[in-house]
């Protein structure tokens, strides 16, 4: 039983060992890719190959942490002017113990390259691609990129979407591609409902006859007419009776033979014909005007009804009649 339990430590002591021993070469192994981009930076700075340089410092202090590597890609962004890559390197310092030539170096870089850059992150509801100015850009993983405009690219459900944005510095933002446009709404129209109307029959009408719609003129009562028809016949009447005493006179003058002897009863034969016979030549004038006037208002002015036409039916057959009305 003893010699069971202590077969069991020995395994466990053995996996143990291995473990300790596969995670320190794991670690010398980084600590040598590490040694050999730090090596290599040098020799890209050496050559004024500052950019590179700094890649590759910042690549070494990324396997194997270190104040030097990281002082030395900061020189080098410095050097070249990579706003980028020296916002990275800031974030990086933010969370080491700054100290010394370090710390030198990480105030040069932030007032040289600082505020200069922003934080992206690109993401997309399902699988899609990014370009970011015209270059890959890695989904769901912040960026930092320069500040100011981009345009961006999303490829996603096989439809395109095109944007573009304005970076603020220091300004973290993610992006995602617009939804995509609904789809129309097609809206059915109801169906046409034709209401027939309802056809009512009409009963027959008996002993009720037909009266046509009165038509209404316009004019003065036919009363005028009568009145100037009367006031005709009146200054004719007169007219004709002052004419007749006018030749009854002319007829007694000729008789006297008032024409060749002066004498009272004469003049007084011609001072009455002369009067009778202006009266008469007055009362025809009038005649004439008022016939005249007459015509006129039976013709245009005095409102004449039309004879009313109409048909009456009974049970016992119909009956048409006419009927003027004034």
């Amino acid at each position: 039983m003893h010699g069971v339990e202590v077969s069991v430590k020995a395994k466990l002591a053995l996996a143990l060992v291995i473990v300790l021993a596969s995670g320190v070469a794991s670690a010398q192994v980084d600590r040598d890719k590490a040694r050999a981009a730090y090596e290599e930076g040098t020799r890209a700075y050496k050559r004024g190959e500052f950019s590179a340089a700094a890649m590759k410092y910042a690549e070494a202090d990324t396997m194997a942490p270190s104040p030097v590597a990281l002082q030395a890609a900061l020189d080098a962004a410095v050097k070249a002017d990579d706003a980028i890559l020296g916002a990275e390197l800031l974030e990086r310092a933010r969370t080491r113990d700054l100290s010394g030539a370090l710390a030198t170096s990480v105030r040069s870089a932030n007032a040289q390259l600082g505020h200069r850059a922003a934080k992206l992150t690109a993401s997309c509801p399902s699988a899609c691609t990014v370009m970011l100015d015209g270059a890959a850009f890695e989904i769901d993983h912040a960026r930092w990129v320069k500040a100011g405009a981009h345009a961006i690219v999303f490829n996603v459900d096989g439809r395109t979407d095109n944007q573009t944005i304005d970076l603020a510095p220091d300004a973290e933002k993610t992006i995602s591609p617009a939804p995509p446009p609904q789809a129309p709404l097609v809206q059915t129209q109801p169906p046409i409902t034709v209401v027939e109307p309802q056809t009512q029959t009409q009963p027959q009408l008996f002993n009720e006859p037909y009266v046509p719609i009165q038509k209404r003129h316009r004019g003065v009562s036919p009363a005028l007419f009568w009145v100037s028809l009367a006031v005709t016949g009146a200054f004719t009447a007169t007219s004709v009776s002052t004419l007749v005493v006018t030749q009854v006179t002319h007829d007694q003058f000729v008789s006297k033979s008032c024409a060749s002897v002066t004498s009272a009863d004469c003049r007084s034969l011609a001072n009455t014909g002369n009067a009778t016979q202006a009266v008469g030549d007055t009362f025809l004038g009038l005649s004439i005007a008022a016939a005249a006037w007459t015509l006129l208002a039976g013709a245009v002015i005095v409102r004449w009804h039309e004879p009313s036409v109409g048909a009456s039916v009974d049970a016992h057959g119909g009956t048409l009649f006419w009927r003027a009305v004034f």
